[in-house]
């Protein structure tokens, strides 16, 4: 007896999870399906009915299937006896199947049984050429390891963010000459060389290196992605540091090519570099690329390329990488490439995958119909497979029947027709085999505008319940009209996409004016109409928008609001009930929120624009990408202008101004910052205003305006303590700390910080608590209460490792090698230095490179190598003059001219004349970097280097004969600013005393 309901059913839950790369569940459910089989599986073959006979058999071969998989996991997890006793009666009763052999081999092999191994690999080779099939390369590969007793380890089922490769198809067919010729050109895995060399059929090895790159070109739906997959996945052991994808969007109707900037933003986040230090500028962030791919085997694979100048950016320029491009075009600007133009599959491979996707059992042998369906399929694998599939969900359907309904439909899709053969025609017939109110899904999910979809987005657009939208979204993937390259999304094919929208448009898609009926539900069926389809845009943005307010609660912790009335509200949305699941739920919604805001602009529904900007702004602020929230808000803000929303507008200007700020534009952003705080204050809106001022406050800060930052700062935290806003004034309050500690205050600093910090512990929030406590430390160790100094970056330092944030570790790294300096401590100082250098420059953050550069210059020259401090002295000046940093520059230039005077005194004791005069000219070059520092840090008021600068040049003067009295005068000048800021003078007055007494 057999469930047949239930055998199915768990065989295909047990698929999906083996693409989610969840063997264990996935060889739960496959157990259970095979223990739906009762008693002998052999008697099938006694039924008198040839339907029922046929029926059997495509039972029988399911069981194969799910018998095959389930030791491919027991392989896979390293329990090849397990394999071996499922496979052994399977594998010799069903010759045919190479695959089950295949497994059986490997199994045999990895449990120490190779001559067995072997011996069972020769038997199947010679049973595939009786049926009078060729052996394939898998079978001979697996023959190979067993002669050799080599043990062929699958590659690692890693679903980490640099292993990103698209699941392969299972029923991938033909191409067989292509991939030999593609396998060929490339070096084999390293193989020590078979151990029985006489049983071995002599194979030609290319002796060249890795081509490096690949390009697969041809027409859309020949295969290129299908191969290219495939092949990369037969490469994937060889490539063990990464298997990076993208789709270009080259030919995708309805979206523009994507950006290569856009590309390697992604690629750098798989990679590991944070987001908010993935360069702007495009050629920057090639470099970056480059050099993180450098000395590693990393496979890339390019779908869906455009041109040329697209894809450059992104090729690495390691020879150990492989890259893999597929395209309509062929690629010819790529000289390095080697480049394979796909044709339509020849009629054997064609057939083969047509039987492959319609099942066992399906096609007679024979049939001259079948002849036809792939004549009119043109040999296409796209439209072989969903001609393939509507038979395989067809059990009555016989080969002549699809044939003459194919033949009878030729009139969509003329632009992808040859007047012979016509692939609408199997859009089409697919879409008319679907049920109601799948249909009414299919040209739904053709209104939509981005590149794939959830079943909480179907539902909306549906206005269902997430159980019957999934259930319609897998009928459309059983029909192969969508599929679902990763578990829960869903995409079309641009081809297909491209015929839901035609049916859309037939149907009527676009309306003047919005019905305000509410939707029938999907569970009525109803042609769409002109105002009914409007109306499913409308549901589908309400959706986005609702949800990404939601997230938006959970990641936005200083941002203004700004809400409509959401006329739909979804039936069911995603639970979002953590920071982590808010920001992955940004994360992969974000290309289709971005494709929402565009079709709201289209179709002029600025209030979603305006929304959809503010609702992004909290996660682009801090995961990006910038360039695209430059975009977005800009336009939010224009939108916001032309209808009239002052409100709309000064939020998108607001969060406009924080991004330019964050990318360094603080002219735009102080402009930006000023007209939000001009329109808040026109409709008196006290939070708001309080954020812009937070906002100007923050640029005046980091371009040395600190009277103007104090005061902005000041009047931002009296509108947010009147507001009841925690952290707004927590953060306001650290950004006077920090104008306070640079203006020489520290006492004034410590008392800001720490009432942040109190605030930052009401409000739970553990970030900003690092963020105040390592300010705090900064400020107590410019008291020079060192104790308390290390404390508060100890705990800064928790707060940080326990939330993941890379950025922070650093920066407490480089203070508290700061402390552990002027501890005494110089080798564990350099050592925190080191590291912090090291993550400033994993994460690519310029500036903390430069001060890091800075200290570990410092903890060289005190070490006596006056040659490696210079050299690092030298690294940061250039650094902190890249980024425009005034102050940064000014102490450089001191500690690069007390490096110079270290050289100095040490050349003076020297007896020679040719080691005075030396000393000379480094006296006055020391003496020309002070100025430089002097002349800095009077444009800048940076008090502390000032003083640090006369206190220089006095020395300098000091080292010549006749400048003790110019000396005097600079130290005096020194020391009255360190005495006017409370910073320790001492050694000044020690110095001033000497040099008066002669």
């Amino acid at each position: 007896m057999l469930d047949v309901q239930q055998f199915n059913k768990l065989v295909r839950q047990a698929t999906r999870e083996r693409e989610a790369y969840d063997d264990e569940q996935a060889a739960v459910h496959l157990r259970e399906a095979l223990d739906c089989w009762h008693g002998n599986t052999t008697a099938l073959i006694d039924l008198d009915a040839d339907w029922l006979r046929r029926q059997a058999d495509v039972l029988a071969q399911r069981r194969l299937d799910a018998l095959g998989m389930l030791a491919e996991i027991h392989l896979n997890a390293g329990r090849p006896d397990e394999s071996v006793a499922l496979l052994r009666d399977a594998a010799l009763l069903h010759p045919g199947r190479e695959t089950l052999a295949v497994t059986l081999v490997q199994a045999l092999t990895a449990a120490g049984e190779s001559v067995q191994a072997a011996q069972i690999a020769a038997r199947a080779a010679r049973a595939l050429i009786d049926l009078g099939q060729e052996p394939g390369p898998a079978l001979r590969e697996a023959q190979t390891a067993a002669l050799t007793h080599r043990t062929n380890n699958p590659p690692p089922r890693n679903g980490g963010g640099r292993f990103q490769l698209p699941a392969d198809t299972r029923v991938f067919t033909g191409r067989t000459t292509e991939l030999s010729g593609l396998l060929g050109l490339l070096p084999p895995p390293h193989d020590p060389g078979p151990a029985h060399p006489e049983m071995m059929s002599p194979v030609s090895a290319p002796s060249h290196a890795s081509p490096g790159l690949i390009a697969i070109d041809g027409m859309a739906g020949i295969g290129k992605s299908a191969l290219a997959v495939h092949l990369a996945h037969r490469l994937a052991e060889r490539y063990p540091d990464g298997h990076l994808f993208a789709d270009l969007h080259g030919y995708t109707r309805g979206y523009p090519p994507r950006a290569p900037a856009d590309v390697l933003d992604g690629f750098l986040r798989a990679l590991g570099v944070m987001p908010e230090y993935v360069p702007d500028d495009l050629d920057q962030c090639a470099a970056l690329f480059r050099s993180r791919l450098r000395g590693t085997r990393t496979l890339i694979l390019l779908d869906n390329a455009r041109s040329e100048s697209q894809v450059r950016p992104l090729l690495p320029s390691t020879p150990e990488c492989l890259v893999l491009i597929t395209s309509r075009k062929r690629l010819k600007g790529l000289d390095d490439a080697h480049s394979l133009s796909l044709e339509l599959m020849p009629t054997a491979d064609a057939v083969a995958l047509f039987r492959a996707v319609a099942g066992p059992g399906q096609i007679p042998a024979g049939d001259p119909a079948l002849d036809e369906i792939i004549n009119l399929c043109a040999h296409l694998p796209l439209a072989l497979r969903i001609a393939a599939a509507l038979l395989h969900h067809r059990p009555a359907w016989r080969l002549d029947h699809l044939a003459g309904l194919l033949r009878g439909q030729r009139d969509r899709l003329a632009a992808l027709s040859d007047g012979e053969r016509d692939l609408s025609a199997v859009f089409d017939l697919s879409y008319d085999a679907l049920a109601d109110g799948s249909q009414q899904l299919y040209h739904r999910l053709g209104v939509h505008p981005g590149p794939d979809v959830d079943g909480y987005a179907a539902a909306a657009m549906l206005a269902d319940n997430l159980a019957a939208a999934s259930r319609g979204l897998e009928e459309l993937v059983d029909h192969n009209l969508l599929s679902e390259p990763v578990p829960g999304r869903y995409r079309f094919h641009d081809l297909i996409r491209a015929h839901a929208q035609e049916r859309a448009v037939r149907l009527g898609c676009a309306s003047p004016t919005p019905d305000p009926s509410p939707l029938p539900s999907s569970s009525t069926p109803q042609p769409p109409t002109l105002r009914s389809l409007d109306l499913v845009r409308t549901r589908l943005f309400d959706y986005y928008l609702s949800t990404a307010q939601a997230a938006d609660r959970h990641l936005a912790r200083r941002t203004t609001r700004y809400s409509i009335p959401i006329a739909y509200p979804p039936r069911e949305q995603p639970a979002l009930e953590t920071r982590g699941q808010a920001a992955e739920w940004m994360r992969t919604e974000l290309p289709n929120l971005a494709a929402c805001v565009e079709e709201a602009l289209v179709h002029g529904k600025s209030e979603h624009v305006i929304a959809l900007s503010a609702a992004l702004h909290g996660y682009l602020y801090i995961e990006g990408p910038w360039s695209y929230a430059l975009s977005l808000h800009a336009r939010a803000a224009e939108a916001a202008e032309s209808i009239g929303d002052a409100y709309g507008q000064a939020t998108a200007l607001h969060s406009l101004g924080r991004v330019r700020r964050q990318v360094g534009d603080y002219v735009a952003g102080e402009q930006a910052q000023r007209r939000s705080l001009a329109l808040y204050r026109q409709i008196g809106h006290a939070q708001g205003e309080a954020n812009a001022l937070d906002g100007l406050g923050r640029i005046f800060l980091l371009t040395a305006g600190y009277s103007s930052a104090v005061q902005a700062f000041d009047q931002a935290l009296a509108l947010l303590e009147q507001v009841g806003d925690l952290l707004g004034q927590a953060g306001a309050l650290n950004g006077l700390g920090r104008v306070r500690r640079l203006l020489g205050d520290p006492a004034g600093a410590v008392e800001a910080h720490r009432r942040a910090f109190d605030l930052c512990r009401t409000a739970d929030d553990p970030i900003s608590q690092a963020t105040a406590l390592n300010d705090l430390g900064r400020a107590y160790e410019q008291i020079g209460d060192l104790i308390a100094a290390d404390s508060a970056q100890q705990q800064a330092l928790k707060h940080y490792l326990d939330t993941g944030h890379q950025l922070g570790q650093a920066n407490v790294l480089r203070d508290q090698g700061r402390i552990l300096r002027r501890a005494g401590k110089s080798s564990e100082a350099a050592r925190a230095q080191e590291r912090a250098l090291e993550l400033y420059a994993l994460l690519g953050h310029r500036l903390g490179q430069a001060d890091t550069l800075k200290e570990l210059g410092l903890l060289r020259q005190q070490a006596g190598d006056t040659r490696a401090a210079t050299t690092a002295y030298r690294r940061a000046l250039t650094l902190f003059r890249e980024m425009r940093d005034r102050r940064g520059e000014a102490e450089t230039l001191n500690r690069h001219a007390s490096a110079l005077i270290v050289t100095t005194a040490s050349s003076a004791a020297v007896a020679s004349g040719d080691a005075r005069a030396t000393s000379a000219e480094m006296t006055q070059q020391a003496r020309s970097l002070y100025v430089q520092a002097l002349d800095l840090a009077r444009a800048i008021d940076a008090p502390v280097e000032e003083a640090d600068a006369r206190e220089g040049i006095g020395e300098t003067y000091a080292s010549e004969e006749g400048g003790s009295a110019a000396a005097v005068e600079s130290l005096n000048e020194a020391l009255a600013i360190r005495r006017r800021l409370g910073l320790p003078s001492d050694h000044l007055v020690s110095r001033i005393e000497q040099l008066a007494q002669g």
